[in-house]
């Protein structure tokens, strides 16, 4: 429509204060000219704009719509009435009014972009990377593109891509919060924890009084065992939001790595005091305690895993085991968090056999034949072969981490009967011929545990605890022992890698399970291990077992004391300081 001269000067000085953000001058002049001139598509089009920019969906709407009667195909106005519909929550009407948009003019980055977005949001991953991957392409540094196809490919798991896609966005954002959290996040997971590290330094550095980020930065700290840098950001993290219950829990769970158990004791009462039902706070406080040997207190709240990491177990419908008489009764212990747990506190089998019931256990397969040789255990399953038919004839089920409570348990009266795991006649005989021509003391040796690469936390532990074989190397050359690899898994590899084949006899790629593991371990004086299930399969069996044992180590060790209630024949070598391999 050709403009008159009063609306065409009116228009000029709208556009001019616009220009400059003048929002309300802008938009009272727009107005005018519409009163003026009812259909002037200008005026409709960029007050429409200015409705969008101060977030007015509603009345953005009104005008685009009307300007469309006007000039029907714009695609400038079917992009901006799609975000005007987006604002409103109308998505299937934005998506509609974009796709028309991008018919209009293939190439229109603004509309291709909020397409993806609208996938994005939708949950349609891979329409969302179709869709900004062409804005990509017509873009290759919008950096609005690289960041949601950075949060698309996060979310697909497809970590490299997400990276890169943070890392392009981010050189237009450099500063962005959310890129730069979302980015140390991923990078965390993917055990790039120093360039994690990095990141939150980054962040800390442009929001310093934010205590979230100072709390994630001490998480950081603690993946890569500077556990008095983690300490010092959770300290500064408190004083910014005291009494926060996540950082008193972080901070405590720090504190128990520290050999500091009495003081992460006060850091769980705070955090429980204030969030009396944080179950993840009860469950830490009850490693607290069971490292100090606290057994009555502690074994009540260590219930509270079951709340924090829920486990419904092989037979979830069967009551549970509360501790009433056993005599004809029918027990299922399932087995519950690694094989090393199952191991120690399979013992509790035989007390509840000796209470008068049929014990049934529900393990890892590569326990099942190894506990199917315990005289006071009746029938093995396989946790993934236990069916609904098993559980029919069960009166109770239980998880067998909860046995020591239900037993009363104290440092007095751990069960010590050793033996309490068995090798088959068949299984010795087939292994013993293995050792018959060793000359000196035989020697079984683990240097390292399992990574856990997809476990964060698990990992950050295994990283404490294991060593390297080159870190234990001058141990094999010692005169009148050999020594045989235990190491199952990752680690075993560093053998050939060291060219240590002659100094130690590696047996475990025959190994099938840990019947076979206890077989050959019958067969040795002793077992050096940092600690992982050989260490409770070598004690179960009564065998002589040497543990390496990390500085702050398990709740089990009670805090590395040279002799153990758990394992007799145990001896436990405690690591002097954090992070010394010495």
């Amino acid at each position: 429509m050709k403009n008159t001269a009063p609306s065409f000067a009116l228009m000029q000085q709208a556009v001019a204060h616009h220009q400059k953000g003048d929002v309300a001058a802008a938009e009272a002049l727009y107005q005018k000219v519409l009163r003026m001139t009812p259909q002037h598509f200008d005026a409709l089009r960029l007050l429409g704009g200015l409705y969008i920019q101060q977030n007015r969906a509603d009345d953005a709407v009104v005008c685009l719509r009307q300007a469309l009667t006007i000039t029907p195909n714009h695609p400038e106005l079917l992009n901006n009435l799609g975000v005007a519909y987006c604002s409103q929550g109308r998505l299937q009407d934005a998506l509609t009014h974009y796709e028309q948009a991008v018919q209009q003019s293939p190439n229109y980055g603004d509309a291709i972009d909020n397409i993806g977005h609208i996938y994005y949001n939708a949950g349609k991953l891979d329409e969302a990377v179709t869709w900004l991957s062409r804005s990509l392409r017509l873009r290759a540094d919008n950096p609005r593109a690289h960041a949601f196809l950075g949060h698309a490919y996060r979310l697909q798991n497809k970590n490299a891509e997400a990276i890169n896609h943070y890392h392009q966005a981010l050189a237009s954002w450099p500063d962005n919060i959310e890129l730069l959290t979302c980015l140390a996040n991923l990078l965390r997971a993917n055990g790039q924890s120093a360039e994690a590290c990095a990141l939150y330094q980054r962040l800390v550095a442009l929001k310093p009084d934010d205590a979230m980020l100072r709390l994630n930065l001490g998480v950081i700290h603690r993946d890569m065992g500077d556990l008095r840098a983690a300490l010092a950001s959770y300290d500064t993290a408190l004083r910014l939001r005291p009494g926060a219950p996540d950082i008193l829990i972080n901070r405590a769970g720090v504190l128990i790595e520290l050999d500091r158990p009495e003081e992460a004791c006060a850091a769980y009462d705070a955090a429980l005091q204030i969030s009396p039902k944080r179950a993840d706070a009860a469950w830490g406080k009850s490693l607290a305690l069971l490292m100090r040997g606290h057994y009555a207190e502690g074994w009540q709240l260590y219930e509270a895993r079951l709340a924090y990491r829920p486990k419904p177990g092989p037979a979830p419908q069967v009551a549970r085991w509360d501790g009433s008489p056993l005599a004809r009764k029918t027990l299922l212990i399932w087995g519950e968090q690694g094989l090393g747990d199952v191991l120690q506190f399979i013992r509790y089998a035989r007390l509840c056999k000796e209470a008068g019931a049929q014990v049934i256990v529900c393990c890892d397969r590569a326990l099942v034949r190894l506990l199917r040789n315990a005289p006071y255990i009746d029938a093995v399953f396989e946790s993934d072969g236990f069916t609904p038919d098993h559980a029919k004839n069960l009166d109770f089920q239980i998880p067998v981490m909860s046995l020591p409570n239900l037993f009363g348990t104290t440092l007095a009266t751990v069960p010590q009967e050793m033996p309490y795991l068995f090798v088959s006649a068949a299984m010795q005989e087939k292994w013993s011929a293995r050792f018959e021509r060793t000359a000196g003391r035989k020697i079984g040796l683990v240097w390292a545990g399992n990574p856990r690469m997809s476990q964060i936390d698990a990992h950050a532990t295994d990283r404490q605890r294991s060593l390297t074989l080159a870190m234990v190397q001058p141990l094999l050359m010692q005169p009148g022992y050999q020594f045989y690899s235990l190491q199952k898994g990752e680690g075993a590899e560093q053998i050939a890698a060291l060219g240590l084949g002659s100094q130690i006899i590696d047996l475990m790629p025959d190994v099938a399970d840990f019947e076979d593991t206890a077989a050959i371990v019958q067969n040795l004086d002793l077992v050096i291990s940092v600690d992982t299930s050989v260490v409770h399969l070598a004690g179960g069996l009564g065998k002589p077992v040497w543990v390496l044992s990390r500085f702050g180590g398990c709740w089990r060790w009670l805090r590395n004391q040279q002799t153990n209630p758990w394992y007799p024949s145990a001896r436990v070598f405690g690591q002097k300081h954090p992070g010394n391999a010495a």
